[in-house]
């Protein structure tokens, strides 16, 4: 029970985790890996290892999921700006 505040892209990163993908792909059943589904009551036996708080780990996980939010906002800007660009280019040759 972690009273730790973690933005989305902390969250993601820790649901990344090959240790944590290992346990989701296990609970999940499906047809196909496009509809696999996982039920709830598996959902709530995941463990995701959350860093305690004050510690080094800790501190270095959150600089390193700073910087993954800080580079993924640029980076989904970035695409923006491409696709802009290339929206204003269709528009001049028509």
């Amino acid at each position: 029970n972690s009273t730790t505040e973690l933005s989305n892209y902390a969250l993601k990163m820790l649901l990344l985790l090959p240790s944590v993908q290992i346990q989701i792909q296990a609970s999940t059943s499906g047809t196909s890996s496009s509809h696999n589904r996982i039920k709830t009551n598996e959902l709530l036996n995941i463990i995701i290892p959350l860093p305690k708080k004050g510690t080094k780990y800790y501190s270095d996980f959150m600089k390193k999921a700073n910087k993954y939010e800080s580079d993924s906002i640029a980076y989904n800007s970035l695409i923006f700006k491409m696709y802009q660009t290339k929206m204003d280019v269709f528009d001049l040759v028509g």
